[in-house]
């Protein structure tokens, strides 16, 4: 809000007055009149009041012979003075008594302060405006300056003058501000000034304007789309726009106003409205489906939510409105006059421009002569110039001719305007019959293109068997006044309009609902009865969603048409859609397929294509122009890919056009190209060269800095400043993470060619770890300015109980000092350079390194390769050794078997022998 000084048109409760107040007057028979004033009333509706620069005078109104007395309030608020007793003054004698204010209802207007802010217009800045500063150098000279300003000076001039001293000044979007110095060593202010300025660490203000030293009373007014953002506490930084579910990241910028944020919103395709109610203001945010803002967690965000929306505004209920236009171009032709710009023939060809622009030559009286035809160059001001070299010609009809009298022809060879172009809009070609005169051919038209807006909806409008949530319409209670009685009717969102209708009637009979062409109405039956809709007290967002107002003949009508789609609608149900039933199937956005099914709702497709990288877009259902919108996730000028597959779904929507079989099958797709609105490419350029990108964000590819990527904020008809410097401190941490990567390396190489370790006899591997080492931790002859890495902050590490080891001296690692490096690159950093990566004359030590290891990594004769060669000649060999002695085993096992079967043979035969032997013993008697 601001202040502003009183008018006319002020309230009484602008200026803080509250309750009721009274004037009484007398006219000149001794007849009192009363009158009662409240808040509402204005300064210019006061009995005989009238108000310049901000002071209120009451005099005796038309009729009256005085005012006779005025309520102690309304004294109070106006500071009128008069003689009187109590709460009222009267005026004797029957003169006539003019009651002024003692002082001017002003008040002070303030904006925060800037470069061009005069000193003199600061609050509270002091009459003695002295300023000392006090410098030392870098070499320890000290200089001290006193300066005296008077008030025409502004800040910026102030600036100026600390600029020549060494010291950087500004002053933020808050009014605060702040000095520093890279070329000194220390400064100091001193002074009046510099204890107004920098004492309080405070804002500071510019008095744009005081009318009066006295006591003032201000009138409060609310903030327009012209107040910025910073003076109602909005900050600059990013801040998130959430639409449907999607994230969007958005900016707030110094110099921001209420109106450029409801412009960006609007980009996001959610509106905004900025109520204006006189002394304050609403900024209401609207859209479709789920849309509001909220903070981002970044480090100097900008906190619009909080301050214009109480916060993440997603925990409060949506409004609905808005409009989806589709534009219908209408050309019309009038014949060329005198001023109208060549350019506007210029004509499309191929993949260029024909032209108007350029040179046009002559040939006169053997002579060449030329002219140069510019972008703004006009039928008029070309015969001008072409009278100019001996050329005559006029303009006549819309059409241009040119004589070829004294040896007059045109050098078609030297020429590069289109001008004479048959292909082009102009046509300037040689006639014979006109008499050697050269003509365009056909009368030159100039064609305008008129936009007429119409609402197309690809969704059937509302009927009485609409349910009231298809139109995000919630349950609670909504106000009917029929001729101003009051009926208050509670619904339910589950209802459609047929039950709202049995509800109306059964609080009034005569009142009845109806849709004309997706318009609600509510009439009364009852010629010259008003009927109006909805009240402060409604619960329902009844009145929201349909933006009922009361129209001729008092009935009360939509703001808007009403569609019977919403996202919870079946997208297969019958008669939902006006160009007919959507078919199951599936349908391509970008290159997702997405599926639909009897079961399939419309937010279901939305969810697909929100949720799907392929689809590379995103999707929303419009409920206020009933239309299904898919936007690019990719910026710049190229089309949504959005084709029919098996359903019938995206010619229903009218993104396409399709021939269909009789099987129904897909028989040929067309893109309805022209209903896309497609996003421009980035223009930018870099040096003077002119490139275009299809992002904001320019790479190396595009601009072909190698090593930078450009982040494109706004739009600039000045020329920007691009600073590319080192990075220090990604230099440093690349160098801390080599230094920690060579420790690693080396620990892990000790462990494994120690005594205990795998490798203990890979001679070759510690020969490569002390080179390493090496390289490392050894001097470097060749290099002019720092001869090691010890100089630049690397280097081995002091020695512990935890890094000395008797067995294996290697253990010892690398330190890097951060501060050490930053020093030595800080001042000469082409030398560091010099020592890591090499310079002509000398390898760096990073250099030797990555020879080394590259040498050992390399195929065939590196160190691993060889190493892994070696183990696999020993592993061959080992495994024919074990094939070797496998069939040795083979063979003595074989021998055993044969022995063991022949030992068996003979076994057999000595049993079979014992066994006849003890029968032929049974045979004889032995005495």
């Amino acid at each position: 809000t601001a202040t502003i000084t009183a008018t006319s048109s002020t309230t009484l409760g602008d200026l803080g007055f509250s309750g009721v107040g009274t004037i009484v007057t007398q006219d000149t028979s001794g007849v009192f009149t009363t009158v009662t004033v409240n808040s509402s009333t204005t300064l210019d509706s006061l009995p005989g009041a009238s108000v310049s620069n901000g002071k209120v005078t009451l005099s005796p109104p038309s009729g009256s012979s005085y005012i006779y007395s005025v309520s102690q309030n309304l004294l109070d608020t106006l500071k009128l003075s008069g003689s009187g007793n109590g709460k009222s003054y009267t005026v004797t004698g029957g003169t006539d008594y003019h009651n002024v204010n003692t002082s001017a209802l002003s008040a002070t207007t303030t904006t925060i302060a800037n470069t061009t802010s005069k000193l003199s217009s600061l609050d509270g800045v002091p009459a003695n405006k002295s300023l000392t500063v006090q410098t030392t150098s870098k070499d320890g000279t000290v200089t001290t300056t006193t300066l005296n300003y008077t008030g025409t000076e502004t800040l910026g001039s102030l600036f100026t003058t600390l600029s020549s001293k060494g010291i950087t000044a500004t002053i933020d979007s808050n009014g605060l501000i702040s000095l520093s110095s890279t070329s000194l060593a220390d400064f100091t202010l001193s002074g009046d000034l510099a204890d107004f300025l920098l004492g309080s660490g405070t804002k500071i203000y510019s008095i744009e304007s005081n009318l009066n030293t006295e006591d003032v009373v201000t009138a409060t007014v609310g903030a327009t789309e012209s107040t910025l953002l910073s003076e109602l506490g909005v900050s600059t930084g990013e801040y998130y726009i959430y639409k449907n579910g999607v994230k969007y990241v958005a900016q707030i910028s110094s110099g921001d106003t209420v109106g450029s944020l409801i412009a960006t919103l609007h980009t996001y395709g959610i509106e905004a409205e900025l109520t204006n109610n006189g002394s304050s203001s609403s900024l209401v945010l609207t859209g479709s489906g789920n849309s509001y803002i909220a903070t981002s967690p970044a480090e100097g965000a900008s906190n619009v939510a909080e301050k214009l929306f109480g916060g993440n505004s997603g925990d409060t209920s949506y409004n609905y409105v808005g409009d989806e236009k589709l534009y219908n171009t209408v050309t019309t032709n009038s014949t060329a006059t005198e001023d109208t710009l060549l350019s506007v023939f210029d004509t499309p060809w191929a993949d260029t421009t024909l032209k108007s622009a350029g040179n046009l030559a002559f040939v006169v009286n053997g002579a060449n002569k030329s002219i140069q035809i510019t972008d703004d160059e006009t039928f008029g001001s070309l015969v001008n110039k072409l009278k100019s070299i001996g050329v005559q010609s006029s303009f006549m009809d819309g059409k241009l001719y040119i004589s070829n009298a004294d040896g007059v022809s045109i050098n078609s060879a030297a020429t590069t305007s289109a001008i004479i172009n048959p292909n082009a809009g102009i046509k300037l070609t040689y006639q014979d019959e006109i008499d050697g005169f050269s003509a365009s051919s056909t009368t030159i038209t100039t064609t305008s293109t008129i936009i007429q807006e119409s609402s197309v909806s690809v969704s059937n409008y509302a009927d009485m068997s609409t349910k009231l949530n298809s139109l995000n319409i919630s349950s609670g209670t909504f106000t009917i006044y029929r001729d101003g009685e009051k009926a208050s009717i509670t619904i339910d969102k589950n209802w459609d309009f047929a039950a709202l209708q049995s509800a109306v009637s059964a609080k009034f009979s005569d009142v009845e609902l109806s849709f004309e062409n997706g318009y609600l109405e509510f009439r009364s039956k009852n010629a010259g009865s008003s009927v109006e809709i909805g009240s402060t007290t409604d619960s329902s967002n009844f009145l929201t969603i349909t933006g009922m107002h009361t129209a001729e003949n008092g009935k009360s009508v939509s703001a808007r048409k009403l569609y019977k789609v919403n996202t919870d609608s079946l997208v297969m149900s019958e008669k939902l859609f006006r160009e007919g039933n959507v078919t199951s199937g599936y349908f391509i956005v970008g290159n997702a397929k997405i599926n639909i099914d009897e079961q399939t709702t419309l937010g279901n497709i939305i969810s697909q294509i929100n949720n799907s990288d392929e689809a590379n877009a995103t999707a929303w259902w419009d409920s206020i122009g009933g239309n299904l919108v898919i936007k690019s996730r990719t910026t710049g000028a190229a089309l949504i890919n959005i084709e029919a597959g098996t359903s019938n779904f995206t010619d229903k929507m009218g993104f396409t056009t399709s021939e269909w079989n009789d099987d129904n099958s897909l028989k040929s797709t067309r893109l309805n190209a022209e209903l896309q609105e497609i996003g421009k490419n980035a223009k930018f350029s870099i040096n003077g060269t002119a490139y275009t990108c299809s992002s904001n964000v320019v790479t190396e590819d595009v601009s072909k800095i190698k090593g930078v990527t450009i982040d494109l904020k706004n739009i600039s008809d000045n020329t920007v400043t691009l600073r590319i410097e080192k990075n220090q401190e990604n230099v440093a941490k690349n160098l801390e993470d080599i230094v920690s990567a060579y420790n690693e390396l080396m620990m892990n190489v000790d462990k494994e060619i120690s005594t205990s370790g795998n490798l203990h006899d890979q001679t070759a591997l510690k020969m490569l770890r002390n080179q390493l080492r090496q390289y490392m931790t050894g001097s470097d002859a060749g290099s002019d300015v720092f001869r090691n890495l010890d100089a630049i902050g690397i280097s081995v590490s002091s020695a512990s109980a935890n890094n000395i080891s008797t067995s294996n001296q290697s253990v010892i690692s690398l330190e890097f000092d951060k501060e050490k490096f930053l020093q030595a690159y800080g001042n000469n950093d082409k030398a560091v350079k010099a020592l890591l990566v090499g310079s002509e004359n000398n390898k760096g030590v990073f250099t030797k390194v990555e020879e080394l290891l590259e040498n050992a990594l390399r195929g065939v004769t590196g160190y691993f390769d060889s190493a892994d060669a070696s183990y696999q000649t020993k592993i061959k060999n080992y495994e024919t050794k074990i094939s070797r002695a496998t069939v040795s085993v083979e063979k003595y096992r074989a021998l055993l078997e044969k022995k063991f079967s022949a030992m068996d043979l003979i076994i057999a035969k000595m049993q079979q022998q014992y066994s006849s032997y003890l029968g032929s013993a049974n045979n004889y008697q032995l005495f």
